[in-house]
């Protein structure tokens, strides 16, 4: 592949650069898949990886044996964003269709920035969004529906910092300390 070459100018911009993005990003995955002996097409096997999916190991491990690492391809394709490069070859990638499936967000990755606070550093609404995913989980565990008065009443005194921080919200087991930290300076009555 063209991407093996170091230093080849323009190669994640190029006509051709979307199917180079899309099966660099998958070699990495397969990488970090035989490693841990998982199949990566697999909602078990993707979520032993997902923890890797993280700008050292684009920019740091090799997809193969010409030691080609992608940390340009994400700086310069995905503005430095692995989560929005593995997001994209699972919307484009029918191999990654079970994945898919099981509504993998950005929020789900490790170390994801700006996604909890706007450029006014006041909360996103992706922010207010996850905090409603942990809401129905708290919901859902007490029976209750959480969109009527006496149904939020239930679970406001569940909407706690240590609920943010253990409590998981998906299939991914994603938790919200991190964004209760950056968005709502760890508190979660704000």
């Amino acid at each position: 592949m063209p991407y093996d070459f170091p230093f080849v100018k323009g190669i994640w911009k190029s006509d051709s650069a979307h199917e180079y993005q899309l099966s660099a990003t998958k070699e990495l995955i397969k990488v970090l898949a035989s490693e841990r002996g998982v199949d990566y097409r697999t909602k078990e096997g993707f979520k032993e990886i997902l923890s890797n999916l993280k700008v050292d190991n684009f920019k740091k491990k090799p997809i193969n044996d010409w030691d080609t690492t992608l940390g340009g391809m994400v700086a310069r394709a995905y503005n430095g964003s692995p989560s929005s490069t593995v997001l994209d070859l699972i919307d484009h990638d029918d191999e990654f269709s079970v994945i898919k499936g099981y509504g993998l967000r950005e929020w789900d990755f490790n170390g994801v920035h700006n996604l909890w606070k706007d450029k006014k550093k006041k909360p996103t609404d992706t922010a207010r969004e996850a905090t409603k995913e942990l809401i129905k989980v708290l919901a859902s565990e007490k029976g209750v529906d959480y969109r009527t008065k006496r149904g939020f009443k239930e679970i406001l005194s569940d909407l706690t910092e240590d609920n943010f921080k253990k409590k998981s919200i998906n299939d991914w087991n994603t938790t919200l300390g991190g964004m209760l930290d950056s968005a709502y300076g760890s508190s979660a009555s704000s």
